[in-house]
């Protein structure tokens, strides 16, 4: 997941929110301290596609890029 987030690659349409914002959060971590560039990409990307675009708010999946949650 995050390898593809490195290549700006959305490839988080239904995956669980719980189990892939924790891992976003970890690399944004890991770069705050280290400075290491190659964490930089993977946290943007997910700032700029999910939180920017569409947010999380309720939902349980995270959203296709139109916005759309798969059905429970």
């Amino acid at each position: 997941m995050i390898g593809g987030a490195s290549q700006r690659e959305d490839k988080l349409t239904s995956l669980r929110a719980s189990t892939e914002i924790p891992k976003f959060i970890g690399t944004a971590r890991q770069y705050q301290l280290t400075g290491e560039n190659r964490l930089k990409a993977p946290s943007s990307f997910f700032w700029d596609t999910v939180v920017n675009l569409t947010g999380v708010e309720r939902m349980e999946y995270l959203p296709s890029p139109s916005g759309s949650v798969p059905p429970a």
